[in-house]
C-alpha cells in the first residue's frame, strides 16, 4: 500500500510538473507582446498570397526580433530624452549597434531581459560620463582591449542564439574589421572630448562587458565539469582501495579460522 501510495504520488507530480510546463510554454508562446505581433504581420502577409505557409516560421521570427529591436532602440531614445539629450541616444547606440551585430556576445533569455539590459548599459554609460572623461589613453586601451577579444573570439556564440560555420566566418572577418576602424579613429584622436565621445567609447565597454560574459560562463562550466569527474575519480580509487582491503582482511579471516 506505502509503495502504491508513493508511486501514484510520483505520478501525479511528474503529471502536474509536466501540465505546469505546457502552461508555461502556451502562455510564452501566445502572450509575448512580439510575437502575438509578427503572427498576426505573418498571417496577414500569407491572407495575400506575399509568403508562403511554409515560410511562416522563419518571417515570424524575423518580425518577432525586428519587433523586439525597434523596442528596444524606442526605449533608449526615451531614456535619453529623460537624461536630458536626444544626442546621447545617438551617440551610444552608433557605438554599440554595428559591433553588436557581428561581435555576438551575451543574450538575455527573454525579451524583457533583454530590454533591462540594454537600458541599464546605457543609463550606466550616461552617469559614467559625468564622472569619467574618454582621453586619449582610455579610447586607445578601450578600442584595443576589443580588438583583441574580436580578434580571438568572435563572434562570441551566446548559449540561446548559435550561428552556422558560413555566417561564423563573415561575422568574424567584418567585426575584426570594424574594432581595426575603432583602434585607427583612437590612435590619430580626431574626435573631440566632449560627453557624447565619452559615451560612444563607453557602449564599447558594454560590448567588451557583452563579450566576456559567455566566454567566462564556458569557462566556469567546464572547471566545474572537471571538478566533478575529478571528485568522482577520487571516490572511485578510495572505493577500489576499500575493496582490496575488505578482500584481504576476509582472507585473513578465513586463514585464522582455519
Amino acid at each position: 500500500k506505502v509503495w502504491f501510495l508513493l508511486t501514484s504520488c510520483e505520478q501525479t507530480g511528474i503529471r502536474q510538473y509536466k501540465e505546469d510546463a505546457r502552461l508555461f510554454l502556451f502562455i510564452k508562446e501566445n502572450f509575448m507582446l512580439e510575437r502575438t505581433i509578427s503572427r498576426k504581420v505573418v498571417e496577414w502577409l500569407y491572407g495575400h498570397g506575399i509568403i508562403e505557409r511554409s515560410e511562416s516560421n522563419i518571417y515570424v521570427y524575423a518580425y518577432e526580433l525586428l519587433i523586439s529591436s525597434t523596442i528596444s532602440i524606442f526605449l533608449i531614445l526615451i531614456a535619453s530624452c529623460v537624461c536630458g539629450n536626444i544626442w546621447y541616444s545617438l551617440a551610444f547606440l552608433l557605438g554599440f549597434i554595428p559591433l553588436r551585430i557581428y561581435l555576438g556576445g551575451y543574450h538575455a533569455s527573454s525579451h524583457f531581459n533583454c530590454y533591462l539590459a540594454f537600458l541599464s548599459v546605457f543609463l550606466a554609460s550616461v552617469v559614467l560620463s559625468y564622472q569619467i572623461v574618454a582621453t586619449y589613453g582610455f579610447r586607445l586601451i578601450t578600442t584595443c582591449l576589443l580588438f583583441i577579444i574580436a580578434f580571438l573570439y568572435a563572434p562570441v556564440e551566446a548559449k540561446n542564439k548559435r550561428l552556422p560555420t558560413e555566417k561564423k566566418r563573415k561575422y568574424r572577418h567584418i567585426s575584426i574589421c570594424l574594432t581595426g576602424f575603432d583602434v585607427i579613429l583612437a590612435a590619430i584622436d580626431i574626435l573631440p572630448l566632449s560627453r557624447f565621445i565619452t559615451i560612444y567609447y563607453f557602449s564599447k565597454w558594454a560590448l567588451i562587458i557583452f563579450a566576456v560574459i559567455p566566454c567566462l560562463t564556458r569557462k566556469f562550466q567546464r572547471w566545474t565539469r572537471f571538478s566533478f569527474w575529478g571528485t568522482v575519480f577520487k571516490n572511485q580509487k578510495k572505493g577500489e582501495k576499500m575493496k582490496k582491503i575488505i578482500y584481504w582482511l576476509s582472507k585473513l579471516t578465513c586463514v585464522v579460522a582455519m
